[in-house]
C-alpha cells in the first residue's frame, strides 16, 4: 500500500468510484459536482487530503476542505477533515491498519499545509478511530438537537404507533404556539436571495464577541447556500434600515422520518435576543408555510441560540433519543489553534457541518 497526497480536480473520479463502493453509486454526495464544490471550489482555495493506493486502485481517503474562521479579530486556518472512508473489499484487521495509517498521515499533512486546527465530524465508527491513542483527536463538544412540532407528525410506522406520533405532534404544537405567542413579531425580516456587502459589515460585528466561527462573510455565505449542487436554501435577513442585524437559514430534509425544516444557520451581530427570537418566529412560519411537520436545528446546550429557540417554542430533544449523534473533534497544529479546543468558545451551527 502506498500513501501519497490528494490532488482535487486530477483524483475526483478514483476517489468517487472509492465512494461509490463504500455508500453506493445511488448516495446523493457521489455527485461530482458536489464534490468539486467541497474540495475545489470554496472561498479559502481547493482543498486536499490523502490517498491510499494499493495495485494503481485507490482503497482509502481522508480529505481536507479548506476552510477560514476567526476567534474574534484573529483568523484561523482550519483543516475541515471529511469523506474518510477505506474500500469495504479490504476487511477485516487490515481496513483498521489502512484507516489508521490513513488518518495519522493526514494530521501531518494538514500541519505540513499550516492550518491551525483539524476539525471533524465523525460518526460512531470513524469517531473509535479518530479518538484512539493512535490518532488523538479531542472531542471539543456534543450539539443537542431542538425541535418544534408545527402539527400531525406525518409518518407511517403502523396504525398505532401513526396515531400515537399524530396525538404528540399536536400536543406539542398546542404547547409551542401558547408558549411563544406574541413573541419575535416585532423585528422586520426579509427574504434575500443574495449575500452582498452587507453581510461582510454584519460578519465584521458578529465576530467582535470573541467566540470562535467558521467564516460568515459574504463570499463563504454564497458559496456554502446558494453555489451548493444539490441543496435549496431559504435566507431570511432582519434590518435596521440598510444594515443587517442579523439573518437564518432553512432548507428542507426529513427528521425522525417525518419531513422538516432544518435551521441551518442563526447568526445575530451582538446576539440580541428580540432579533434572534425574531428570526426563529420568522423562520417557524416559514417552515409552516412550506408544509413542514417539525422544524429543527443543532445547537449548543445554554447558548444564545438555544435560549432563543426554547422561547420559540422549541424542545430539547436527549441525546438518547437522538437518532444521529453529532459531535465535534479537534487536533490544534499551532499555539492559536490550541484555543480551539476549549468547547465554550465555540458558536456553532447546522450548516458547519456542509452535509446538511
Amino acid at each position: 500500500m502506498a500513501l501519497r497526497e490528494f490532488m482535487p480536480g486530477e483524483d475526483n473520479d478514483a476517489v468517487l468510484d472509492l465512494r461509490a463502493r463504500v455508500w453506493g453509486a445511488d448516495h446523493p454526495h457521489t455527485n461530482p459536482e458536489f464534490f468539486r464544490w467541497l474540495f475545489e471550489k470554496t472561498p479559502d482555495g481547493p482543498g486536499s487530503g490523502i490517498l491510499a493506493e494499493r495495485d494503481g486502485r485507490v482503497i482509502g481517503f481522508a480529505g481536507i476542505s479548506r476552510r477560514s474562521g476567526r476567534v474574534g479579530d484573529t483568523p484561523i486556518r482550519i483543516s475541515h477533515g471529511l469523506e474518510f472512508m477505506v474500500d469495504p473489499d479490504i476487511g477485516g484487521m487490515l481496513s483498521g491498519r489502512v484507516g489508521v495509517q490513513l488518518l495519522n498521515r493526514h494530521v501531518d499533512h494538514a500541519k505540513k499545509l499550516e492550518f491551525d486546527c483539524n476539525l471533524n465530524y465523525p460518526n460512531d465508527n470513524s469517531n473509535r478511530m479518530l479518538t484512539s491513542k493512535r490518532v488523538q483527536y479531542t472531542p471539543v463538544f456534543h450539539p443537542v438537537i431542538y425541535l418544534r412540532p408545527l402539527g400531525a407528525v406525518k409518518t407511517d410506522p403502523g396504525f398505532a404507533k401513526g396515531l400515537a406520533y399524530a396525538a404528540l405532534g399536536m400536543a406539542g404544537t398546542v404547547y409551542s404556539e401558547l408558549k411563544s405567542r406574541g413573541q419575535g413579531r416585532a423585528v422586520e425580516v426579509e427574504t434575500i436571495s443574495d449575500f452582498d456587502a452587507r453581510f461582510d459589515d454584519h460578519w465584521d460585528r458578529l465576530s467582535k464577541d470573541g467566540k470562535m466561527r467558521f467564516s460568515r462573510d459574504a463570499a463563504t455565505l454564497n458559496w456554502r447556500y446558494n453555489q451548493n449542487p444539490m441543496h435549496d436554501y431559504t435566507v431570511l435577513a432582519a434590518r435596521d434600515g440598510d444594515a443587517i442585524k442579523g439573518f437564518v437559514v432553512l432548507t428542507e430534509r426529513e427528521i425522525l422520518g417525518t419531513n422538516a425544516s432544518v435551521i441551518c444557520d442563526l447568526c445575530v451581530a451582538d446576539e440580541v435576543p428580540d432579533v434572534q427570537l425574531g428570526l426563529v418566529h420568522a423562520a417557524t412560519q416559514a417552515a409552516r408555510a412550506s408544509g413542514s411537520s417539525l422544524i429543527g436545528t443543532q445547537a449548543i446546550v445554554n447558548s444564545s441560540v438555544a435560549r432563543a429557540l426554547k422561547r420559540g417554542g422549541f424542545f430539547q430533544i436527549p441525546q438518547r433519543f437522538n437518532p444521529k449523534p453529532f459531535r465535534m473533534l479537534l487536533i490544534a497544529n499551532t499555539d492559536l489553534g490550541q484555543q480551539t479546543l476549549k468547547g465554550d468558545i465555540w458558536s456553532f451551527a447546522w450548516g458547519d457541518m456542509d452535509v446538511i
